[in-house]
């Protein structure tokens, strides 16, 4: 084995030691530091890595709304949150169904395919916390609507469903920023996004432009801020460590 391949055996071993694989919180910010400056010190990239080793299998993508016709309130306002929480990337690829007779032509039909990207472990943490959101959106709404006027219902879900979103979104950027103090994890944080970036684009044949803004406009206050109070009672529990180390990560 060459100089340079020991270099990429060892790069590659010090990626794959995260916490999934059983390293501590330390243990692994140290191995991704280390692993950071032998990539800058003898220029190899991901993409030398993957070629080298089996280190592509510590990065995957996952489609979590499978069937969807269209962009949910969590994928517009609490996905881009959700992939900032967990370090991972996050769009949405569209894809075409075929076609529907309109009322004087044929239109195109559409689904929604939001999909996630990154490190394993940090997609399946991902997709949890999105169908923890997905799902605590319309749990929460059913219970409140029973306080609204049938008449009125839908217009206030969409009030009470923006305000939880919103609310959520919040909640997971300040989640993220609080571990970051807790931890002096900045250097780390941005380390792992340049991997994560560079892997994107070796793996990846997709171009990503800025995320889209969606309008945000609500007519009554009250069910508004009722949404928001909902999206406190969401708890991100999960069991996060197996095998031998086990033990439960509360992470809010």
């Amino acid at each position: 084995m060459s100089n340079i391949d020991k270099i990429r055996a060892k790069i590659s071993a010090l990626l794959k030691k995260t916490e999934a694989n059983g390293a501590s919180e330390s243990e692994a910010a140290a191995a991704m530091a280390i692993a950071s400056k032998l990539m800058a010190e003898h220029g190899v990239t991901m993409n030398d890595i993957k070629e080298n080793t089996a280190a592509a299998r510590d990065f995957s993508k996952r489609h979590v709304n499978p069937g969807a016709k269209n962009l949910s309130v969590v994928d517009k306002f609490v996905a881009t949150a959700i992939a900032t929480y967990t370090d991972t990337k996050v769009w949405n690829s569209k894809g075409f169904d075929g076609f529907k007779m309109g009322k004087t032509k044929m239109k195109a039909k559409y689904s929604s395919n939001l999909m996630f990207y990154g490190y394993s472990v940090d997609v399946e943490l991902a997709e949890y916390i999105y169908k923890i959101c997905d799902s605590a959106v319309e749990t929460e709404w059913k219970k409140f609507s029973r306080t609204v006027p049938a008449g009125s219902r839908a217009k206030a879900r969409v009030t009470f469903q923006l305000g939880m979103a919103l609310r959520l979104r919040d909640r997971l950027l300040e989640m993220k920023s609080a571990n970051i103090q807790e931890s002096n994890g900045t250097a780390l944080v941005v380390l792992k996004k340049q991997l994560v970036e560079t892997s994107f684009k070796n793996d990846m044949n997709v171009k990503l432009g800025k995320a889209a803004t969606s309008s945000v406009t609500y007519r009554n206050g009250a069910v508004f801020e009722a949404g928001k109070n909902a999206a406190e009672n969401v708890r991100f529990n999960r069991e996060v460590y197996d095998g031998p180390r086990g033990g439960v990560k509360l992470l809010a």
